[in-house]
């Protein structure tokens, strides 16, 4: 069995539970409404370049509803994040991932957001298709 020095072998950092008794937020819902609206829109955005056949649009739609619910923003969001996940927009996407990148909760990784992403879309115990 080797040991050898333990301290040069680093894990990947683990974000610390909250305290118990005391639900953690999900990274999304930590950010500002100003950055959530980033998020959400980033990912109708997205979503509509992945997916742009008009038999899609009912799933980029459905999906960004459903994001705006998990990141607690207003429902008066939702038109715009509908335009967005429809496919309008997108010459703003550089800009909302220079919004969401500036935010203090981001700063030392920002794959988070890929972590809450998944997060959300197996919310439910299954992934959303």
């Amino acid at each position: 069995m080797a040991t050898g020095d333990r301290s040069s072998r680093r894990l990947p950092q683990v974000a610390e539970p909250g305290v118990e008794g005391e639900p953690h937020l999900p990274t999304g819902r930590e950010l500002t409404e100003t950055n959530r609206f980033a998020y959400a829109a980033l990912c109708g955005i997205s979503l509509s370049q992945l997916f742009p056949e008009p038999e899609q649009r009912s799933f980029c739609t459905d999906f960004v509803a459903g994001l705006v619910k998990w990141l607690d923003l207003s429902e008066a969001v939702l038109p715009t994040m509908t335009a967005f996940a429809s496919g309008l927009g997108g010459e703003g996407a550089d800009t909302f991932a220079q919004i969401l990148l500036k935010d203090p909760s981001l700063k030392d990784d920002p794959l988070v957001i890929t972590q809450d992403l998944l997060s959300f879309s197996l919310k439910d115990g299954e992934l959303i298709s």
